[in-house]
């Protein structure tokens, strides 16, 4: 089997391709002989599996074979748009080769077959098999974590929920922060057994950080359980249905509006994405505040520890490394050209920096300020790849804090077991 990649001959940034071309080689190297061509060589070609390097795909392209496998891999991190650097092209639908647990229960038969969100009846999955291994449910989870629950004395179990800076859509596997994470705690404790696993989902808010550990964590009974997020409950908090959100604490993902009146056809089109007005902070914060709570008593009522990571933002840094300065002047222009969008994005950023004060002084909750924390590094850190989600490099840092504070738990949890 051979592996033909066609790389762009116009400027890419030097680590850029670099990247590219180990991303490429990991993902292929047991598939087949890879060879590297440029872009204006393409013809056709008959090997079996195919990777344009590029931002845009070419035009003209041929009829593929039925064996073969195309992909498109994103060059320009600009355009990466929340998601990670591999499309599938042909097959133009998921298929067992791409998604082994495509037919591992009724939602996945029935689903989209296709990156992105498919429905599920607590809340959507997020399945993405491009940025490598996920289990039936999305989760970046390898192992077969209902064994741990009847796991030895001393075998420590961390959880990680959250949103798609959890889930660390920029990251491969081994770089994701809960695995390296993992690594880290591994070779400060060795022989003794450390596990991470990461329930991170894309858009999830904390109620549904709290309906996939009642799912899916609950009966493990971690000792710890981290939620890394802040930023979606803001983003959906700010535009949600006024009601519900100051008067029941629900925040909630924006489509569900939209399915139900696809659903039912009653009512007025759900409006704008971005409404004129949005929702008053201290009702965002009061709604968000009640549910890190909720879900730390369900945590800490099954014997857990809870600690809330807060995570960064482009605003959280107050000195961008120059990659960083080039995505938020594309940011800039996009608010240039949409005002909701920008104000939006400034109550979010606003509201974050208010939750970084708060966490410190109200003394309720366990955490760790990310939002500060990368406030204090230099521009010659490039850390975040867009807004909100944090590049390999960020999410090693991620997980360095995460350890440092981690350790002398561990340490005291283990005391005393052999």
């Amino acid at each position: 089997m051979t592996v033909a990649v066609f790389v762009t001959e116009t400027h890419v940034a030097e680590n850029d391709l670099y990247r590219a071309k180990k991303l490429i080689e990991d993902r292929f190297a047991t598939a087949g002989t890879i060879s590297f061509e440029p872009l204006g060589s393409f013809n056709n070609t008959s090997s079996e599996i195919v990777v344009f390097v590029v931002n845009e795909m070419p035009d003209q392209l041929p009829t593929w074979q039925a064996d073969q496998r195309v992909y498109h891999y994103q060059i320009n991190r600009l355009d990466l748009s929340g998601r990670g650097p591999f499309q599938l092209i042909h097959p133009e639908r998921f298929d067992e080769v791409e998604f082994p647990h495509m037919d591992t229960h009724v939602f996945n038969r029935l689903g989209p077959r296709q990156w992105g969100f498919a429905n599920f009846p607590y809340g959507c999955l997020y399945l993405d098999p491009e940025v490598g291994n996920i289990d039936p449910f999305g989760f970046r989870v390898k192992t077969d974590f209902q064994n741990l629950k009847d796991r030895q004395d001393g075998h420590i179990l961390i959880t990680v929920f959250g949103g798609s800076a959890a889930f660390s859509v920029y990251c491969q596997y081994d770089e994701m922060f809960p695995q390296r994470l993992q690594d880290r705690l591994r070779k400060k404790f060795k022989n003794r057994e450390i596990t991470v696993l990461n329930f991170g989902m894309h858009d999830n808010v904390v109620m549904q950080e709290m309906l996939s550990y009642l799912m899916f964590v609950h009966e493990l009974k971690p000792e710890i359980v981290i939620s890394h997020s802040g930023h979606n409950d803001i983003w959906y908090g700010l535009r949600n249905d006024p009601y519900l959100v100051a008067k029941h604490n629900i925040i909630y993902q924006q489509h569900s509006e939209y399915w139900s009146y696809l659903l039912h056809g009653s009512g007025e089109m759900p409006p704008e994405e971005i409404p004129d007005e949005l929702n008053l902070k201290q009702n965002v914060v009061k709604a968000l505040w009640a549910r890190y709570g909720q879900f730390q008593d369900v945590v800490t009522g099954a014997g857990g520890q809870f600690i809330w990571g807060l995570q960064p933002l482009i605003y959280s840094r107050t000195a961008l490394h120059p990659r960083e300065a080039e995505y938020k002047e594309d940011l800039d222009r996009l608010f240039r050209a949409d005002y909701r969008r920008r104000k939006l994005y400034m109550r979010v950023g606003d509201i974050t920096a208010g939750l970084s004060e708060k966490l410190e002084q109200d003394g309720k909750f366990e955490f760790i300020d990310f939002h500060k924390i990368f406030g204090g590094y230099g521009d010659e850190f490039e850390l975040l790849w867009d807004h909100v989600h944090a590049s390999p490099k960020g999410d090693d840092e991620i997980a360095r804090h995460y350890a440092d504070y981690l350790n002398p738990k561990i340490k005291n949890m283990l005391s005393g077991i052999t």
